[in-house]
C-alpha cells in the first residue's frame, strides 16, 4: 500500500499538467514547481483517513481538495 497523496504533491501535479496556467501568484509566495518539489515541510500531513476519487490522501490534502471544490463553484470556475 503507497502512503497517501499529500498537498505538496497534489500542488506539483497539477502545475505539471496545467502548465498553460498562471501559476505566478503561487511561485511569489512559494517557489517554482521544482522549489515547491524539493520542499518536503509542504507535504507535511496530518494522518489520513479520507479517500477522494479512491485514492488515499492526507487530511490537509483533504481539506485542501474540498477548499478548491468551494472556491470553482462560488466563481464558477
Amino acid at each position: 500500500m503507497s502512503d497517501p497523496v499529500n498537498t505538496q504533491q497534489s500542488l506539483v501535479e497539477l502545475m505539471r499538467a496545467d502548465s498553460s496556467g498562471s501559476w505566478v501568484r503561487v511561485w511569489l509566495d512559494v517557489g517554482n514547481v521544482e522549489a515547491i518539489a524539493a520542499n518536503p515541510a509542504l507535504g507535511s500531513s496530518m494522518g489520513s483517513s479520507v479517500n477522494w476519487e479512491n485514492i488515499q490522501v492526507t487530511d490537509c490534502c483533504a481539506i485542501a481538495l474540498d477548499l478548491a471544490g468551494r472556491v470553482a463553484h462560488r466563481y464558477n470556475l
